[in-house]
C-alpha cells in the first residue's frame, strides 16, 4: 500500500488552451503531474501530488500571476492532504490488459488469458509509474514495436518507474538493459517485475539522479535510450542524454502532452538530434529521435 500520510494533492480546472502554463507551474511544485481533458473539452483539469505540505500562499500567488498574465480569471485552486487509499487494490480492480503493438500488458489476475503470438509483460499495480494503462507508456511500447528486428547492443531506461520499458526492450530484442530512477521504490519495483517476467538476468536497476551515477556513463554509449518522464526534466537532461548516446543511436521520449511536444523536440534538436517518428496516443505524444551517424 502506498504511504499517503504526507502526500498532498493540488488541483485546478482551466481552459484547454491555457493548460500548458499551469502544467508547467505544477511540475515546478509537484512530484507527479496529471492533465486530463479531451480535444473537444473546453476545460481541462490539472492535478499534482507532492510529498510534504506545499507553500499554499506561494502556489496560490503563482496561480494568480499566471492567470493574470494569460488574461483569464483566476481558477479555483484545491490544495489538500491526499486521503488514505489503497492504491494497489484500486488499481488491480480496474486494471484491464492492454495491447500496444506486439506487447500485451497484464497483471497477475490475467496471466492465464494472454493471447498467442504476442510479447507478454506482467506488471502489477504498484507505487511506481508504468502499468501500460497510461497513454505515454502505450506510446513508448508502440514506438519500440515499430523499430524493427535489429537489436540495439546497449539500452538505457532513464526514469524506469515500474521497469515496463526496460522489460519491453529486453523481451523484444533479448538484450541487457540498464534501468535507472531517482526513486528507490521504482528501483525495487523494477527488480520485482523483472523477476515476475523472468528477465532478472537481463535488467540491472539502480538508483541515480538523472545521468549522475557512474554506471550510467560507464555502460555507454547507448544505442537506445528510453525516457518516459515529464517535459521539463526531459528538456533539462537533453545535454546529458546526448553525451551518452552513440552516433546513430535512437531515443524514445514521452511523458508530455501533444502541445508540449515541440518544446521537448527543440531542446533535443539543439543537442544535435533529429526527429524520426511521432506516436500520438490520446492527448499525449511519444517522440522517436536519432543522432547523426
Amino acid at each position: 500500500m502506498m504511504d499517503n500520510q504526507d502526500l498532498w494533492h493540488l488541483e485546478l480546472a482551466v481552459p484547454q488552451a491555457q493548460a500548458g502554463p499551469f502544467t508547467e507551474l505544477f511540475e515546478a511544485v509537484c512530484d507527479t503531474v496529471l492533465v486530463q481533458g479531451l480535444d473537444e473539452d473546453p476545460i481541462w483539469t490539472v492535478q499534482g501530488w507532492v510529498t510534504g505540505a506545499p507553500d499554499q500562499a506561494a502556489v496560490t500567488a503563482t496561480v494568480a500571476l499566471t492567470a493574470n498574465g494569460l488574461g483569464i480569471e483566476q481558477p479555483d485552486l484545491i490544495i489538500a492532504p491526499q486521503e488514505q487509499r489503497d492504491w494497489v487494490a484500486e488499481n488491480l480492480a480496474s486494471f484491464h490488459p492492454i495491447t500496444a503493438g506486439r506487447f500485451h500488458v497484464h497483471c497477475s489476475h490475467h496471466k492465464d488469458s494472454v493471447p498467442p503470438n504476442c510479447l507478454p509483460l506482467q506488471v502489477d499495480a504498484s507505487v511506481a509509474f508504468g502499468t501500460g494503462q497510461h497513454a505515454s507508456t502505450r506510446g513508448c511500447l508502440i514506438a519500440l514495436d515499430r523499430m524493427g528486428r535489429k537489436p540495439p547492443r546497449r539500452v538505457l531506461d532513464m526514469g524506469c518507474g515500474s521497469g515496463i520499458l526496460a522489460m519491453a526492450a529486453a523481451r523484444l530484442w533479448n538484450v541487457s538493459v540498464l534501468a535507472a530512477d531517482i526513486d528507490p521504490r521504482s528501483v525495487a519495483v523494477t527488480n520485482l517485475n523483472a523477476d515476475l517476467n523472468d528477465l532478472r538476468t537481463r535488467i540491472t536497476a539502480l538508483l541515480s539522479e538523472g545521468y549522475r551515477h557512474p554506471m550510467v556513463s560507464g555502460r555507454g554509449p547507448y544505442d537506445l535510450i528510453l525516457a518516459n518522464i515529464l517535459a521539463r526534466p526531459l528538456m533539462g537532461m537533453a545535454g546529458d542524454l546526448a553525451r551518452v548516446l552513440r552516433p546513430g543511436g535512437r531515443v524514445v521520449l514521452a511523458g508530455f502532452l501533444k502541445q508540449d511536444s515541440n518544446r521537448v523536440l527543440a531542446a533535443h534538436r539543439a543537442r544535435g538530434l533529429h526527429l524520426i517518428d511521432r506516436v500520438p496516443v490520446d492527448d499525449w505524444e511519444t517522440l522517436v529521435l536519432g543522432s547523426p551517424p
